[in-house]
C-alpha cells in the first residue's frame, strides 16, 4: 500500500477511497464494463503500488493506474461517503 488517504480513480472511471489512521480501509466502486473486465473479475481490496489490480481465471484481469480525484482532494481532502455508506445509512 504506498497511496495516502484520499479518493482515486482510474482513466474509466473505476474509484477507490483509502482512509483510516494507517490508510489500512478501503471501498473500491469497479466499472467492469469500462474497465474492459469481465463478470467474474474480483478487484484487490487494497492498490497496488498505485494500480487497481482485478483477477481473473476466465480473461486473465487487468490492472488501471489510480489518480487523485482532484475535485475531491483540493476541496480539503475531505473523503466523499464511500457507496457502502450511502447505501447503509439510507
Amino acid at each position: 500500500m504506498g497511496l495516502k488517504n484520499g479518493h482515486y480513480r482510474t482513466a474509466a472511471g473505476s474509484e477507490m477511497w483509502i482512509s483510516g489512521e494507517h490508510g489500512g480501509k478501503s471501498v473500491v466502486d469497479f466499472d467492469w464494463l469500462e474497465e474492459g473486465a469481465c463478470c467474474d473479475c474480483e478487484t484487490e481490496p487494497y492498490e497496488q503500488d498505485g494500480w487497481l489490480v482485478w483477477h481473473c481465471d476466465e480473461c486473465g484481469g487487468g490492472s488501471a493506474k489510480l489518480t487523485p480525484n482532484v475535485e475531491v482532494n483540493s476541496a480539503g481532502g475531505a473523503l466523499p461517503a464511500s457507496p457502502a455508506t450511502e447505501r447503509s445509512e439510507s
